[in-house]
């Protein structure tokens, strides 16, 4: 097992109320050293006040502490803004040889490799080399790069690897790898054998002698391939590797791997994630493999492929309406722990998870975005909740007929965004206008056309709106955040998750239903993972999908199960408190210790600091409370999921097109209209 240090001595900043950020930790092979980034934020700018290099020591109690080796020449690192802040670049896969420390970080055209001598602190060079994703310690005082690049006529990605010299900027091709799709990292150089290790496809490879034709995937690895965190070999070669929150230790002998294997294609998900290492640790006789790296789903079903056993969609998604309609999924209803999670779930949860009796999929997230209002905004304006439309023909006619007199006499409150302009917010109208549309025509119970009053009518009502009307300017205007601040926006441009988890108080969700009489839909996206009916290994795959079961966390059941409605709390409330307490207690001292020129600004901050933290132990405690569920209860009626309505590919393609057009009136709304239906129709005749 790991062993767990800690760490005990601050590194304080040399400007008094200054921080300090920790940037990089890396070694040359004796010493352990910390790069730190020290900024001050004063009268609203953030200036950058120094960078240092430290050493780290373990003592014998297992404590570490620090001590300053060098100051480095940072400033060529330090980008400005227009309004004067000062901020460091990255830096990210840091690590030193002979002396030298180098490390990735961003630039005008991707991606740069930074040199510093260790000697002095200096900066030594700052390479053009383009399309750089990866670098590692190699030989002959050169390092190892990863490029990438693309092969249009072959449609494969191509991972250059070679050997750079920094200081001459040179570089020498080892060699080269074609992917269909996918990323590569964790790149390592095994010096006695003369190998390079790299991740991809959630499996460790291993080229020997720069042969591609070498290569060998040695072990299964749970972690994405890109990381800011470099990659290491143990002297007993176990290949090390990092995320944000996870190190795994894995052997380079093939010859340990296990003999059966679960291929897993996770979409990054936390619970697929978690069940991995609970799994893991229960059936040390299977080997999971994470991957994105999949073949076309259909393709494979119609070829019975049982490369991957246990797939991850969208409900929504054309794939899944296929493998779903025409029955690729194994049925899950052996499992009874399964079945019986899945049938507390909501109704229209379970639609998507059932063929025809049967369990055939689990859900492991879901999201459900809608507009809002403000009621801070509404209540200036002296209106209420009920005056708020509930159609898309009502809210036009609001738009239209009663918001803009209101406007002129609260000039306090704006109609949307300030950096909106008439065409850009008409615009967003019409694609939220029509996604909603859609999502109504593609229930079964509905017309699938446009050719509808209820259409007509919401398209007319966009029409009849006068934007400049409602404040905004036909060109893009000149604005600050400033003026932005002290304005309320009745009808902000974002989209929110409708969740039973704390939402800004001062909103409410704008819910429009197509036409009078008409019930306003939420679209619902429902990630859900299913096994393989051709997975030689379907029991151990069912197993697997417990463990994912066992893994959903409170904030997911709390969304889609009717049943759990016990508050949630925040784990990291008292993590938080701390924070406010200390930024308090630091803004007391240095008010009671500043100038008299400096104390009403110290004063104003501290005031400010104690605001945040009223707000949060008013709203931080928990993540969902009973009022907030019983709230989120209330609008479940109005969700539905996403299905596949045929819009996908060239399809999508050519209705956007059509959109695109009316939308810089090169098309009437009358050939919108016609040529979208003429589209559908051919859509359905095609069963697509």
């Amino acid at each position: 097992a790991p062993t767990r240090h800690e760490w005990t001595e601050e590194i304080a900043s040399e400007e008094e109320g200054g921080t300090v950020d920790f940037r990089a930790m890396f070694t040359d092979g004796e010493k352990l050293m910390l790069l730190v980034v020290d900024s001050l934020y004063e009268e609203e700018i953030n200036q950058f006040v120094g960078a240092r290099l430290y050493e780290a020591r373990i003592g014998e109690d297992g404590r570490i502490s620090a001590e300053e080796m060098l100051e480095m020449d940072w400033d060529d690192m330090i980008e400005s803004t227009d309004s004067g802040d000062e901020y460091s670049r990255d830096v990210r896969l840091a690590f030193s040889q002979d002396n030298v420390f180098y490390f990735l970080t961003y630039g005008d055209n991707g991606s740069k490799i930074v040199s510093y001598d260790l000697e002095d602190g200096s900066m030594l060079a700052e390479s053009e080399l383009e399309n750089v994703e990866q670098i590692s310690p190699y030989r002959e005082k050169r390092i190892l790069a990863v490029l990438r690049g693309y092969d249009e006529e072959k449609e494969v990605t191509i991972f250059t690897f070679a050997a750079y010299d920094a200081d001459a900027e040179e570089e020498e091709e080892l060699f080269k790898l074609e992917m269909d799709s996918g990323s590569l990292g964790n790149v390592v150089y095994d010096a006695e054998e003369d190998a390079i290790y790299y991740t991809t496809g959630g499996e460790i490879w291993k080229i020997v002698g720069n042969d591609p034709a070498s290569a060998v995937a040695v072990n299964a690895l749970p972690l994405e391939s890109w990381s800011d965190n470099l990659a290491f070999l143990t002297e007993e070669k176990y290949f090390v590797a990092m995320d944000y929150q996870t190190v795994v230790q894995r052997s380079t002998d093939p010859n340990q791997r296990a003999q059966t294997r679960l291929v897993v294609q996770d979409n990054y998900m936390n619970a697929v994630k978690s069940a991995y290492f609970d799994f893991s640790n229960q059936h040390g006789e299977v080997e999971v493999l994470m991957t994105q790296n999949v073949e076309d789903i259909l393709q494979a079903m119609l070829n019975r492929s049982d490369e991957v056993d246990i797939y991850s969609l969208y409900v929504g998604s054309s794939q899944y309406d296929a493998v779903f309609n025409r029955g690729y999924m194994a049925d899950l209803s052996q499992s009874q722990a399964l079945t019986d999670l899945a049938k507390s779930f909501y109704p229209f949860v379970q639609d998507a998870l059932f063929k025809d009796g049967q369990l055939v999929a689990i859900p492991t997230d879901m999201s459900a975005y809608c507009r809002f209002y403000n009621t801070q905004a509404m209540e200036k304006l002296g209106l209420t909740s009920e005056d708020m439309p509930k159609t898309w023909p009502e809210y036009f006619a609001f738009l239209r007929d009663r918001l803009p007199a209101l406007l002129e006499e609260h000039p306090d409150v704006v109609a949307f965004e300030m950096y909106s302009t008439q065409q850009t917010q008409k615009n967003e109208l019409l694609y939220n206008m029509v996604s909603e549309y859609l999502l109504y025509i593609s229930q079964p119970e509905n017309t699938f056309a446009f050719d509808t009053p209820e259409f007509r009518a919401m398209l007319e009502g966009l029409e009849s709106v006068d934007f400049a009307a409602l404040g905004l300017a036909e060109d893009a205007e000149e604005w600050s955040w400033e003026d932005a601040n002290e304005k309320l926006v009745l009808f902000p441009g974002y989209m929110s998750d409708l969740s039973p988890f704390w939402q800004n108080e001062n909103t409410q969700p704008l819910l429009l239903g197509i036409g009078e009489g008409i019930k306003p839909m939420v679209q619902v996206q429902m990630g859900v993972l299913f096994v393989n009916p051709y997975s030689p290994d379907q029991d151990l795959a069912i197993q697997f999908l417990e463990t994912v079961a066992k893994n959903l966390d409170d904030t997911f059941l709390v969304k889609i199960d009717p049943t759990k409605n016990d508050p949630i709390p925040n784990p990291s409330f008292d993590q938080s408190l701390e924070y406010f307490d200390t930024n308090i207690a630091n803004l007391t001292e240095q008010l009671e210790q500043a100038d008299e020129d400096d104390k009403a600004q110290y004063q104003e901050q501290l005031e400010q600091a104690k605001e945040d933290k009223a707000e949060f132990l008013k709203n931080g405690a928990w993540m969902a409370t009973e009022e907030s569920i019983a709230d989120y209860r209330e609008k479940t009626d109005w969700m539905v999921i996403s299905r596949y309505a045929g819009m996908e590919g060239e399809s999508s393609m050519e209705f956007y097109e059509l959109l695109q057009k009316y939308s810089d009136g090169a098309i009437s709304a009358e050939e919108f209209i016609q040529g979208v239906d003429q589209k559908l129709k051919m859509m359905v005749l095609e069963g697509t």
